[in-house]
């Protein structure tokens, strides 16, 4: 079974393209949270948060040619944790959201320094202009949060890494026409 086996026939095409409400996203993190092999309730309930995160990202923050399978699986594995890093890439996207400010490293490399952040949602909101977005005004920070609340830092790496072996294979299908 593939991906658009499990789509409404609107998404079937191009379904991160397609995609327009919430519930497109619910429909499409569902389909591929469908394609893993998770057992229990829990994993499934935050996979599908991650996904509807960075689906809703790629949505409202994003340009259209950025809305891709390969770009997915960038921010999917952007919310892998790097070298004992305390915040993971994506971490770091959903908290420029979230504040309006962007967490840099300084040059000795331990100190964090904060930069106004460059962000700009598609409908014109930038963070930085409005000393950041409340988590409940964007659809991707709600779902993050929710997902970064739900499970501990391993669990979390468990998620992600059992995702992106889904999306890995969604993105040979899409190659190969199938």
């Amino acid at each position: 079974m593939t991906l658009k086996d499990k789509l409404p026939d609107r998404l079937k095409c191009s379904p991160l393209l397609t995609m327009e409400s919430d519930s497109d996203i619910e429909t499409i993190a569902e389909s591929i949270v469908n394609l893993s092999d998770s057992d229990g309730d829990f994993f499934k309930k935050t996979e599908k948060l991650l996904l509807m995160a960075a689906l809703g990202y790629l949505r409202d923050w994003c340009e259209p040619a950025q809305r891709t399978i390969g770009n997915l699986i960038s921010l999917l594995d952007a919310a892998l944790p790097k070298d004992n890093e305390t915040h993971t890439t994506l971490d770091n996207l959903f908290y420029e959201m979230k504040s309006g400010c962007k967490r840099v490293k300084s040059e000795d490399g331990i100190t964090t320094l904060w930069e106004p952040s460059a962000l700009s949602r598609c409908d014109g909101l930038t963070p930085r202009d409005s000393n950041g977005i409340d988590v409940s005004e964007d659809f991707s920070l709600t779902c993050y949060e929710g997902f970064r609340h739900a499970a501990m830092r391993e669990t979390r790496t468990s998620i992600v890494t059992t995702l992106l072996l889904v999306l890995e294979e969604v993105e040979k299908e899409d190659a190969y026409g199938k």
